[in-house]
């Protein structure tokens, strides 16, 4: 829910691309190493990885 708003909310103001979506820490690491960043935002609690 919180990642679909702000999913919009990045979209809408056309200033950034969203790169990639996660829903646990696995899929987040495998795509980390395959895609250019410059910010991330992170649940530290998200399932199979913490902090």
């Amino acid at each position: 829910m919180i990642r679909t708003g702000l999913n919009g909310i990045i979209r809408h103001t056309g200033l950034f691309e969203i790169a990639g979506e996660s829903s646990n820490g696995e899929e987040f690491l495998k795509m980390l190493v395959s895609i250019e960043t410059e910010i991330v935002l992170l649940d530290l609690l998200m399932p199979g990885l913490h902090g």
